[in-house]
């Protein structure tokens, strides 16, 4: 467990913390929110002591292990993923490597009576502990199970981290956080660079997480399948609900409407002694009547209450001009980059009005097909037609990239403004958060979320009837995700929205294409009826799988009956050695059971032998598993 005390903290003038108070449990499974900046990334690196604490105390047991997985990720060596993965595992192979030393060390040595030898024997018993169910082959595999959840391919697993982008590198560190299986997870916002796909199946790994984690995220769906606890920082305090985050924000309604009551009810009672106080004093028979109402008027505990925040975009996208029936027509079209072929021969037609989502697994060519309908980028073959007046509003995923970081907000936004509008250019800024000194700021010390609010402000300069976004939810808070979300139902022009994000997608579109493949499919339906859809389809693999795999053992199989021959050979001898290795450890034992034995000469050197045989013992069952596994696989 680890506990937080009268932890205050703060940055400057500026306090972040002020006396919090928690504890997080062994097996919570806690979502942590509030809005962008409230310090839920600056708790994290407080635990992890990223960043010396100050005041109170955050105390953490001994050998406690916990891994942080942070938004960002600098990745310098250039070896394969697998490798990557594999090596957070390297103390354990460390301790192998000492324990085999020490092994060798006991063998040669004959001084078993001295406190060196004995010292030795216990630092074998307690890295024997540790690595008792170590076993390299099991992490490997798990290291790939892990790597191919979160989307990668076979094929990937040998390739250098540095071929893959941020995001992708990100998964190998989430992978290899994951390996680890620490007591605590901090999880900063890991479903950001997952699609659809990976962020299900995290969402069931997590669930089977043996130990307690606490997540940042402002995907809802994703804390709501996930955890069972929420806390909130609001206001330099922490405001906890025994509740997944939807439940918690109905519980939060009601505390603060209680809470308000209470307050407003109790400043009614002080307001009312204070005039009779006043009264009083005015008399001088009532002045020691006076002063001891204001003794206890001074005892009274106050309730703390104060409005919150309810600062918020205010999005409403300027009417559009009709456009042609037909805003985007591509036909064959085709996307290469040198010999990676991305998609082929994808047939598309978004008509005036709709309202379309565009998912698929990352990698699969979500932005690239984006680019190609905005003529960012040219396709490879294929034709590609945008309808007559049609008037394109983009989101790239990597708009921010586009901003020059020396520009001012203000000075971001005049570029390329119409001259009708910069007269309400403050306005505009102000309805997505950009206030006062604000608006003088430089690009490049924005966060993430003030630049994504940044460049969709740039989206109501002008009348678009065609919007494209791709990933804009990413870096937005829940309060500002769901003002968009609204915002874009009631556009009247046309959407084509790459996301994630399932709470954001739901009942904004009706239509769902999936890129998958190389290939375009198609889904007359929200987000909930794709996922409804995917997996039925999913299950029909599985079954399509499962007969052919019926139909396979049902043929004749060529088997070397030499290699199983001798695989059965080795395996008959494991077994006679992990006979006799058993029957040495039993009379071993046995000695051990004599009211004597502690008390004997021999008892040191006898405890080594045990040790030795329990290890040996150890090492012969894992061949044995390997050679049975063999044996399996060729008999089926």
């Amino acid at each position: 467990m680890i506990l937080l005390k009268n932890v205050t903290f703060g940055f400057g003038d500026r306090m972040i913390f002020d006396n919090l108070n928690f504890a997080i449990k062994g097996k919570d499974k806690i979502g942590l929110i509030g809005r962008n900046g409230a310090g839920k990334s600056t708790l994290f690196k407080l635990i992890t002591k990223d960043y010396e604490l100050r005041e109170g105390s955050i105390d953490i047991p001994n050998g406690y292990s916990i891994a942080h997985l942070k938004q960002e990720r600098i990745q310098k060596d250039d070896n394969p993923i697998i490798e990557i993965v594999v090596s957070s595992q390297a103390h354990l192979f460390e301790i192998e490597e000492k324990i085999q030393q020490i092994q060798q060390e006991l063998n040669e040595r004959t001084d078993y009576e001295s406190d060196e030898y004995m010292d030795l024997v216990n630092q074998m018993t307690e890295l024997n502990e540790q690595v008792m169910y170590v076993n390299p082959n099991e992490i490997k595999a798990k290291a790939e199970q892990l790597l191919k959840g979160l989307g990668f391919k076979q094929e990937e697993l040998t390739r250098s981290i540095n071929t893959f982008s941020g995001g992708w590198q990100m998964r190998v560190e989430l992978a290899s956080i994951l390996l680890e299986t620490p007591d605590l997870l901090l999880l900063d916002e890991p479903t950001n660079y997952l699609d659809i796909e990976s962020i299900i199946w995290f969402e069931n790994y997590l669930k089977e997480y043996p130990g307690s984690f606490v997540i940042i995220s402002h995907d809802r769906d994703f804390l709501d399948h996930t955890t069972k606890k929420t806390i909130e920082l609001i206001q330099t305090k922490l405001h906890v609900y025994n509740h997944p985050f939807s439940k918690a924000q109905i519980e939060r309604v009601e505390r603060h409407e209680m809470m308000k009551a209470a307050f407003q009810n109790q400043q009614k009672v002080i307001v009312q002694k204070q005039r009779t106080i006043d009264r009083f004093k005015a008399k001088a028979t009532k002045t020691s009547m006076a002063q001891s109402m204001e003794k206890q008027l001074a005892k009274m505990e106050k309730i703390e209450w104060q409005e919150e925040s309810t600062a918020e975009m205010k999005i409403r996208f300027l009417e559009p001009p009709r456009s042609a029936e037909v805003v985007f027509k591509g036909e064959s079209v085709s996307k290469s980059y040198d010999d990676k072929q991305v998609f082929q021969n994808i047939d598309l037609e978004i008509l005036r009005g709709e309202k379309v989502a565009l998912v698929g697994q990352n990698g699969q060519g979500k932005s690239t097909m984006v680019k190609i309908i905005t003529d960012k980028i040219a396709a490879t073959s294929g034709s590609v037609d945008i309808g007559t007046n049609v008037a394109q509003g983009i989101f790239y995923q990597d708009q921010t990239s586009f901003m020059d970081g020396d520009m001012t907000v203000e000075e971001t936004l005049q570029d390329g403004c119409p001259p009708e509008l910069r007269t309400k250019l403050r306005s505009i800024l102000g309805a997505f958060l950009f206030s006062g000194e604000d608006v003088d700021k430089k690009v490049k010390v924005l966060s993430g979320g003030e630049k994504t609010r940044l460049s969709l402000a740039k989206l109501l300069l002008r009348p678009y009837n065609f919007i494209l976004l791709d990933e804009p939810t990413n870096h937005l808070d829940m309060a500002s995700k769901t003002v968009l979300q609204q915002a874009l139902k009631h556009f009247k022009g046309t959407l084509l929205v790459v996301s994630h994000d399932r709470f954001f997608l739901r009942n904004l579109t009706e239509k769902t294409l999936e890129m998958r493949d190389g290939k375009l499919n198609t889904f007359l339906g929200d987000i909930d009826y794709f996922l409804e859809k995917r997996q039925a389809q999913n299950f029909r693999e599985v079954e399509k799988r499962q007969k052919e795999k019926k139909k396979a053992a049902a043929e004749p199989k060529v088997i070397d009956h030499d290699h199983l021959k001798d695989l059965q050979k080795k395996l008959k001898y494991a077994e006679r050695d992990i006979e006799k290795t058993e029957g040495k450890i039993k009379e071993i034992e046995a000695q051990m059971g004599d009211v004597d034995f502690y008390t004997s000469d021999s008892k040191d050197k006898v405890l080594a032998q045990h040790n030795e045989l329990k290890s040996s013992l150890a090492k012969l069952n894992e061949k044995w598993e390997v050679l049975a596994e063999e044996i399996m696989k060729i008999e089926e």
